[in-house]
Parts: structure tokens; C-alpha cells; sequence
């Protein structure tokens, strides 16, 4: 059996077994935005993900309404996850097959279908994999890029050194992070240098890769200008604003400063943080193979351990190159104060997965020697598989039990039906924003429906990186100098633009905000409240789960609450 051959068997099978516990409704998170964005090409949240965007867009339209537009692109996304562990073993077995004297017939195809089935029960591969997320596109794209690479530098043909380059295009316009593995193009590029051969093959794959970012990024000048009421979170019509949505959004600048103070952390509080934050990315790493942290931290550092030991005789700046790119992607969620990391680590893992490949190889290799003498292959066989089914049923669980904590459909089916129609509701986060704007776009049950989304713009240090934001879908507009600072000030822009003209017109309703704006709000307009969105064993699950929690309740401002 050949190496492609026993990666597509294995992947098939981590393909149905995502498929089986993804999500059949809804779930809180940014995939809500993301499939209201596919659903019309529209523009998302910075860096407007346009690769997502298109391809979520096109299977959207392919697949004809066979299922609703989150539960299609979950499947969509079990199909990426799958794809990249069946990637990822191409590379192991390529690898393998370097240190090792060629073996029984066949013996190329186990080794990469154990190691895409290896790479597929990861904890991160198995999260990422089955929610509408930008992840686990990521991760097909990264494993690609590796693969394609994994020869050494002055080995590698002028073909492969493109195909990286358009590749590397791609990450770049899906999630700018993931670029990190860039390091292992320009790792091969001086190898080819110092073999004596011409440097244009990889000049010519960064030039490439600039321009299909480039031009992945310009469909977000086309879906911004046919939004009208639809998302335009940047208002993205001309380069300029292009450019500045492009670089990140709130994250465009490593401000070490809490999301709600307007300051920088001092020293102690980094120190703290940087602490905190350690432990819990260590923890994560360690239950990737085992689901209690011990054994996994065990297990991890053995594998990596030979991984580096096997590899670095080989190839060192392959080692180096994928070390320094997990490095890369691991500073970027302590300097940007990334809340949940838990999604990013998934980056991490493809981005170190030559060393941990070829740890696992040699694992693999030491079992087979082991299991050479008489009564071990079925001992080796019944461990191997207990162990797969384990792992199997402990994610496929996890991931049962999350999408009935995060299930996002009982808080919109109650927002919805309090709603009159035409009515103007201000939200105040992601989850609200998100939730019905997949109501009025993906799902187009309530289209009538005109959501100011006023989250992140209170944030006086998002109204200077990015001055002409505006996710009130053209409702709410500021000046060149951005949205006034402090809350005070946004709140009566807000009343003075979007509130004021809408009271006249038709019913005005609020969710229930934070503690940060909400005494505003309330002392401003004094709203009524209409309903209860969550009840209180609902919203006690979604703390329990450490997300994002929606307002649990809705208000309606009266006519005349403002003069």
C-alpha cells in the first residue's frame, strides 16, 4: 500500500468520525459571523478572512440549502481538519522513509496512515475540526506548506518552492499567524543559496505568495462595496481602509494592555500574566495525546525528544525552522493578550509537527522492533487500539458535551420571537452581534432586522487603530479622528446618530450590556425590560464552559427616552 494511499484510508475515518460529533445546530462563537459572512461573501471582523469567506461561500452555494448554513460548514471544516491530518502523515511517512533501509512492501502506507490517524486524534485537531472556524483551514494550508518543503533546500525543485509560495499566499489571507512557518522557506532558501544554486525558485515563491494575499485580499474591496446593509465592519471600499482592516484590527498593534483599560500592563502585571499564562499553554500541550496532563506532558516531551534526536542529523534546519515557527505563534498569544488560545494551538502543533512527526516515527519504529518476537504483534495491535479508541471516544465526547453547552439556538429563538418586525436593536458583543446577524443573513428568517453592532467601538485604543470602524452597518458614522473617547462621549454619538433618528421610525430594543457601559445605557434611556434570554441554569453552563456569555435579558427603549 502506498503512503498516499494509507494517509486517504485513515483520513476517510478521521473525516467520518468528525462528521459524527460535529455540531447539527448552532454554537456561540465567532462561526456564527463566519458563516453570515459566507453565506453573501461579505467582509468579517479584522483581518476580514477573505480565503474563508470565498471557500465557505462556494460549498455554501454547491451544497443547495441540503443543510443549515453553521451545520454545513462544520462539516465543511471536518473536511479541512481531516484533510491536514492526512497531509501531516504524508510528511511523517516522507520523514520516515529518510532515516530508515527500505522495509517489507507496504510498510510506507501503514506508517502514514498510523500517523495520520496519530495526528487526527489530537485534542486541538478534534476541537478545531468540528465547529465553523478558520482553524482548521489553516491547518490543511500549514501541513501543505510542510510537506511540500520537507526536502532539503538544494534538493527542492523550482516547482515545489511555487506551489509553497501560493501556499503561503493562502495562510496569509486566512489567518495571518499561520505565517509564521515562512521560517522553513527561508530556511530552504539559504540552503539552496549555500548549495550554489540560483536564488530566484524562492524569491520568486515570496513574490508569489505577496500576490495571492494580495489579491485574496482585494475581494474584500468588492464584497464591501455591494454590502449595503449588510456586514461591512470596516467599510472596506478603498485601499487605504483595505490596508488598515487587513493588518489586524484590534490586534494590529502588541499593546500589552487589558481589553477594558485604556493603559499599558505595568511590568508585575506582564510578569503575572505571562505566568498564568504559561501554565496554561503548557497544560493545553500536554493533554494533546492523554487527557490528563501528567501522562500527556510525559508522553510529549518523549516524543519531541526523539523527534530532535532523530531528525537534527538529517536535517537540522528543518528542526530549527518548525521550532522557531511553534516559537513564533506561542509569543503571539502572550504579546497580543489573545483571551481564549486554546483554537491557536492548533497553529502551534502544525508548525512544530516535523519534530513531533518524527518522534512518532520513531516511536512507531521501536514498537515494530519490539513486536517482532512471537505473541507481541496482538499485544501491540489490541494496545494500539485501545489506545486510538480511547483517545476517539474521549473527544468525540468532549466535543458531544460542547455543542450542548455552547448551543446558541434556545437564546435566538427568544430573542427572535420578541422582536417585532423592522425593529433596531443595539448589541454590545460577539455573541449577540453574531447570533443575529445569522438570523437576518445566513439563515435570512429575519431579514427585516437592523442590528448596530456597538462592541469594541466604546474601546477608545480600537477607535485609533482602526478611526473608520463602524459595525452598525453604516448606521453609526465618526469623524476622521475615530469614535470620541470614554464611554460617555460614544454613548451620546450612538444616541445622536442611530437612536434618536430610529425612535421615530419604529421600535427601538437594547441587549442588556456589560458593567462597563451598561450604568450609562440604563441612566440614558432608561429601558424597559421585554424578555429573558437565558435562564439561570443556562447561563450557569456557559460560564461553566469559559465562553463567551450572551445578555440574558432584552430591553426596549421608549420613545421617549431622548428629547
Amino acid at each position: 500500500m502506498s503512503a498516499a494511499r494509507g494517509a486517504a484510508v485513515a483520513g476517510a475515518g478521521a473525516f467520518a468520525a468528525y462528521a459524527l460529533t460535529a455540531p447539527r445546530d448552532i454554537l456561540w462563537g465567532d462561526g456564527l459571523e463566519l458563516a453570515s459572512v459566507a453565506s453573501h461573501f461579505g467582509v468579517a471582523h479584522p483581518p476580514g478572512y477573505p480565503l474563508y469567506a470565498l471557500l465557505g461561500g462556494g460549498w455554501l452555494t454547491v451544497s443547495g440549502g441540503a443543510l443549515p448554513p453553521y451545520a454545513a460548514l462544520a462539516l465543511l471544516n471536518c473536511l479541512f481538519a481531516a484533510f491536514a491530518a492526512a497531509l501531516l502523515g504524508l510528511l511523517g511517512a516522507s520523514l520516515w522513509a529518510r532515516h530508515r533501509a527500505p522495509g517489507t512492501p507496504g510498510a510506507a502506507g501503514w506508517t502514514a496512515g498510523l500517523l495520520t490517524a496519530a495526528a487526527a486524534l489530537l485534542r486541538s485537531f478534534w476541537e478545531s475540526g468540528t465547529i465553523v472556524e478558520v482553524y482548521a483551514l489553516g491547518a490543511m494550508l500549514g501541513a501543505g506548506f510542510l510537506l511540500v518543503l520537507a526536502e532539503d533546500g538544494a534538493r527542492l525543485s523550482a516547482r515545489r518552492f511555487l506551489l509553497a509560495g501560493i501556499l503561503l499566499g493562502c495562510l496569509a489571507a486566512n489567518h495571518l499567524p499561520s505565517v509564521s512557518v515562512a521560517l522553513v522557506l527561508a530556511a530552504r532558501a539559504i540552503q539552496l543559496r549555500r548549495a550554489g544554486r540560483s536564488a530566484w525558485p524562492p524569491l520568486a515563491a515570496a513574490a508569489l505568495a505577496v500576490t495571492v494575499a494580495a489579491l485574496l485580499y482585494g475581494t474584500l474591496l468588492v464584497s464591501a462595496g455591494r454590502e449595503g446593509r449588510r456586514i461591512a465592519w470596516g467599510g472596506t471600499s478603498n485601499l487605504p481602509a483595505l490596508l488598515a482592516h487587513a493588518r489586524g484590527g484590534e490586534y494590529s498593534r502588541a499593546l500589552l494592555r487589558p481589553a477594558r483599560l485604556d493603559r499599558r500592563l505595568t511590568a508585575r502585571e506582564f510578569a503575572h500574566f505571562a505566568s498564568a499564562r504559561a501554565w496554561e499553554l503548557a497544560g493545553a500541550a500536554s493533554t494533546q495525546l492523554s487527557r490528563a496532563a501528567v501522562p500527556g506532558a510525559i508522553l510529549a516531551s518523549l516524543v519531541l525528544g526523539l523527534g530532535a534526536s532523530a531528525l537534527w542529523p538529517r536535517d537540522p534546519v528543518l528542526v530549527l525552522a518548525s521550532a522557531g515557527a511553534a516559537g513564533a505563534q506561542t509569543a503571539f498569544l502572550f504579546l497580543y493578550v489573545i483571551p481564549d488560545f486554546q483554537d491557536y494551538l492548533l497553529g502551534i502543533v502544525v508548525a512544530s509537527s516535523p519534530v513531533w512527526l518524527a518522534g512518532a516515527a520513531s516511536m512507531l519504529d521501536l514498537v515494530i522492533e519490539w513486536a517482532r518476537r512471537p505473541g507481541r504483534p496482538m499485544i501491540a495491535g489490541i494496545a494500539a487500539g485501545a489506545l486510538a479508541a480511547s483517545t476517539a471516544i474521549g473527544n468525540g465526547s468532549a466535543s458531544l458535551a460542547r455543542n450542548a453547552e455552547l448551543d446558541a439556538r434556545p437564546w435566538l429563538d427568544r430573542a427572535l420571537a420578541a422582536l417585532p418586525e423592522g425593529a433596531a436593536v443595539l448589541t454590545h458583543g460577539d455573541a449577540d452581534t453574531y447570533a443575529l446577524w445569522y438570523a437576518a443573513l445566513a439563515e435570512r428568517s429575519r431579514p427585516d432586522l437592523l442590528v448596530i453592532g456597538t462592541n469594541f467601538l466604546r474601546f477608545p485604543w480600537f477607535a485609533r487603530t482602526l478611526p473608520r470602524e463602524h459595525p452598525a452597518a453604516g448606521v453609526v458614522r465618526f469623524e476622521a479622528a475615530g469614535p470620541p473617547l470614554g464611554p460617555g462621549a460614544f454613548a451620546s454619538l450612538v444616541e445622536r446618530q442611530a437612536i434618536r433618528p430610529l425612535l421615530g421610525a419604529g421600535d427601538v430594543f437594547m441587549m442588556e450590556p456589560d458593567g462597563i457601559v451598561g450604568p450609562i445605557w440604563f441612566e440614558r434611556f432608561r429601558p424597559e425590560p421585554v424578555a429573558v434570554l437565558l435562564t439561570p441554569q443556562e447561563l450557569e453552563t456557559l460560564l461553566s464552559a469559559g465562553r463567551g456569555v450572551p445578555p440574558p435579558r432584552l430591553f426596549r427603549i421608549p420613545a421617549a427616552a431622548t428629547p
